[in-house]
């Protein structure tokens, strides 16, 4: 399960919720706006969970579209 929380002052908390026996791996995470790339990081699933904070101020107005995906391109979550 993928949560974003849009409410904190300055930053988008992205928090992930693996399935029971989820693999310990590095994941890309990726913002599109309007077609762009507007922001790309990795983070690491750790016994089934992972967050990452995302600046604001990286971000341009408008709405985003997030992919986390694996080495291979899995695709894990999209919203």
């Amino acid at each position: 399960a993928l949560y974003i929380d849009n409410l904190r002052a300055g930053q988008l908390r992205g928090q992930l919720k693996g399935y029971a026996g989820c693999p310990d791996e590095l994941l890309g995470v990726m913002l599109i706006n309007k077609g762009m790339v507007c922001y790309f990081d990795t983070l690491s699933i750790q016994r089934g969970v992972a967050s990452i904070d995302i600046p604001k101020e990286k971000l341009p107005t408008g709405v985003h579209q997030l992919t986390l995906f694996n080495a291979k391109g899995k695709v894990f979550a999209q919203s």
